[in-house]
């Protein structure tokens, strides 16, 4: 498991991983126009982290530089570098700079199973030329990069679900409030509602193509723990299955739940008990797709399985 010193914390991890890419990699802070920190652990409730890192800035007289810090749980990397991008095609034609993005995080949990669940770190990556890996992590974010992002192809989903959270005033505690269920229940429907808006999407633009995983080199989830990403693949696997897109020879022990949906199968899972577990679907299904798990799914949960759950980035 990853972890910090007690003298660090998300704003010195930042500084370090900032100050490492741009070192590193030759970058002069005068080329950066956007800078957004993704992050759920904060230090201060109104001054960001962004802010902080201008200190790395000033002594090239660089502060017209756009972004803020973006915190929302578990998604707020995702978002920050999904809005670097954007802004980088909006305009990078016009200023020709490049854009940064930091996620940083120091996961910990109350005395229990989930607390060795957690970890902390710090690596930098850069997305023009190569790639390293996490705990805190930077982006440069520019033009003919290794990494290409589709337009247009971005599937979201958003509810009001107290699942996993934070409260300050009276109730306020660095940990988090689990409620571990209703947390995996709500990760799973928010996986389908995206994939299937994915595929609607892929439709438009393909017509003649159905898309399923199979269109996929490499799947990679959010990873609180890595059996929760092998329910996930699974469940896509499943929908892929159920569309008739995916060799129906290999799931003929779900054949049960062909017509079902995700609500009624969870349903129905939560209401088995652990001498039940074989006939569970879960089990059924990850055992179903594991023929293609390895290859899109397991060899990249090393950075989860050996540092330990970054909550705002994997």
């Amino acid at each position: 498991m990853g972890f910090c010193h007690e003298n660090e914390d998300s704003c010195s991890m930042a500084l370090s991983v900032t100050a490492q890419l741009l070192e590193n990699y030759k970058v002069a802070p005068s080329s950066i126009g956007f800078l957004a920190v993704g992050t759920e652990t904060l230090v201060d409730r109104s001054k960001s982290i962004k802010s902080v890192l201008m200190d790395l800035f000033m002594e090239s007289g660089n502060t017209d530089i756009e972004g803020v810090d973006e915190k929302n749980a578990c998604f707020g990397g995702t978002q920050a570098l999904l809005h670097s991008v954007d802004w980088l095609y909006a305009n990078y034609e016009f200023e020709g700079r490049l854009a940064i993005v930091v996620c940083v995080d120091v996961a910990v949990y109350a005395k229990g199973p989930a607390r060795s669940t957690g970890g902390a770190g710090a690596i930098a990556f850069l997305i023009a030329r190569s790639t390293g890996g996490a705990g805190a992590i930077a982006f440069l974010i520019g033009p003919e990069a290794s990494i290409i992002f589709d337009r247009g192809l971005r599937s979201f989903y958003s509810s009001n679900v107290y699942d996993f959270y934070k409260p300050i005033g009276g109730f306020c505690t660095e940990y988090p409030k689990v409620d571990g269920p209703n947390s995996v229940g709500t990760y799973l429907h928010a996986l389908n509602a995206c994939y299937n808006g994915y595929l609607n999407k892929w439709k438009k633009i393909n017509s003649d193509a159905n898309g399923s995983l199979d269109d996929f080199r490499a799947v990679l989830f959010h990873s609180p723990y890595s059996r929760l990403c092998q329910k996930a693949f699974a469940w896509l696997s499943f929908v892929d299955y159920q569309r008739d897109v995916t060799p129906a020879g290999f799931y003929n022990d779900l054949q049960e739940y062909k017509n079902m949906t995700l609500a009624e199968i969870l349903q129905l899972e939560n209401g088995k008990t652990r001498s039940d577990s074989k006939d569970r679907f879960t089990d059924k299904a990850i055992n179903a797709c594991s023929f293609i798990a390895f290859e899109k799914l397991d060899r990249h949960l090393e950075f989860g399985q050996r540092i330990g759950i970054m909550f705002v980035f994997w």
